[in-house]
């Protein structure tokens, strides 16, 4: 008997840039699970220094009088600091190959929000109640939180895109 060893290739995610809304939902899906995940374990491991630097980054891309771009490296920063907090370099390795697509598809919904006050202040709510879950380290809330933002960016950007 042969063990033939796995096939592996480099991931490829072509066409997805910040105007692109069927890659951008196809990312989607995948952070769903990848978000919820790891909100759980961070919630579980996270430090006080990740706590506040999740505080940080929370409040970050919740400024006003910041650029879309601006906000967009916040809002990556606080997806990234949750990651980060899992203290699973995999998690990690993932979401940093993911990285400029994550920016393209977080660019794409927050210019799309920008145009709505009532869906900033939304995605500033989820990402508020995701914050408090994981620093209450209440792991089964955090994921809950984490899976319905990602689903709630999905739903309003194929609701922003439809009335443009």
């Amino acid at each position: 008997m042969f063990v033939r060893a796995p096939m592996v290739g480099n991931l490829e995610f072509r066409g997805l840039d910040s105007s692109n809304l069927a890659g951008t939902a196809k990312l989607l899906e995948i952070r769903t699970g990848l978000d919820a995940a790891a909100a759980r374990i961070a919630a579980i491991r996270r430090t006080a220094e990740e706590v506040e630097f999740l505080r940080e980054m929370n409040a970050a891309a919740s400024r006003p009088d910041l650029t879309i771009p601006e906000t967009v490296e916040a809002d990556l920063a606080f997806h990234l600091a949750i990651v980060r907090a899992t203290r699973n370099e995999y998690f990690v390795s993932i979401q940093t190959f993911l990285l400029e697509h994550l920016r393209a598809g977080i660019l794409f919904t927050r210019t799309l929000e920008s145009y709505s006050k009532e869906m900033m202040e939304e995605v500033q709510r989820e990402h508020s109640a995701i914050f408090q879950a994981i620093e209450s380290r209440k792991a089964d809330l955090a994921s809950r939180l984490a899976e319905q933002h990602v689903l709630n960016a999905r739903r309003r950007m194929k609701s922003a895109f439809a009335s443009h």
